[in-house]
């Protein structure tokens, strides 16, 4: 089965293509779609990092008989892509290019992402299941990145410092609960924004390992501190060993 565009073109996120055409003309290689020439499913920029941000998905795959393909239910995120012949390693995920996608259940992320971006995978109604490798560079979560989902039991790699405002927001599984495995050098702070697990269930549990509670910015005051992030002091335990 081939995984080509009908017609030769793609559907593309609007916010893809209101920043492709803003961008201009003056430089080609910034202006120009990329697409994962390894999978066809990825679309991406290159970054001032000279890696990719994956920017949005291939959301119209058709097959030989040009009839469309249904969306996976599960997506891996590669480690590298390729354009023109060049090979990228991906580091991060723009923001809304995995959004409402209504039939994807599983992520797997690569190594070497370290940020997701807002909205990233917002309104992903059945998504379930996000994996990371022990070993994941993943430093930031930003706004709404996985609001609206279905997630369940999750755990979040060691790098991780930053949880932005509404990112786990209205997940309303009753088996959701996450773990923070954060590991971070002297002096440095797990920041977590305003109403980051706005609307969940009462059921949920937040689990902090590895930091004590003066590793995470304002929960010395832990009341105040779990209003802000959206839950009950009750929802949240620390557990260093």
């Amino acid at each position: 089965m081939k995984k080509i565009n009908k017609l030769g073109f793609a559907i593309l996120p609007f916010s893809l293509t209101v920043s492709l055409v803003s961008a201009g003309c003056n430089d080609k290689s910034k202006s120009e779609i990329k697409l994962d020439e390894n999978t066809k499913l990825f679309y991406f920029d290159i970054n001032s990092n000279n890696k990719a941000t994956i920017t949005a998905y291939n959301r119209a795959l058709f097959d030989d008989s040009n009839n469309i393909v249904a969306q996976s239910r599960t997506i891996k995120i590669p480690e590298k892509v390729k354009y023109k012949n060049t090979e990228y390693v991906v580091d991060s995920i723009g923001s809304e290019s995995f959004m409402e996608l209504v039939n994807l259940e599983e992520v797997e992320f690569s190594k070497e992402i370290k940020f997701i971006g807002d909205r990233a995978f917002a309104n992903s109604s059945k998504l379930k299941s996000i994996k990371f490798s022990n070993d994941s560079e993943l430093e930031s979560i930003n706004i709404s990145a996985f609001a609206n989902t279905n997630l369940e039991n999750i755990s979040l790699p060691k790098k991780l410092s930053s949880i932005a405002s509404y990112a786990f927001a209205n997940i309303k599984n009753d088996k959701f609960s996450l773990v923070l495995n954060s590991e971070l050098d002297k002096g440095s702070k797990l920041n977590i924004g305003q109403h980051a697990f706005k609307d969940l269930k009462d059921s949920f549990k937040l689990e902090i390992k590895n930091l004590n509670i003066d590793a995470v910015a304002g929960a010395d005051k832990l009341a105040e501190f779990a209003q802000f992030i959206g839950l009950k002091d009750n929802q949240i335990t620390f557990s260093k060993k």
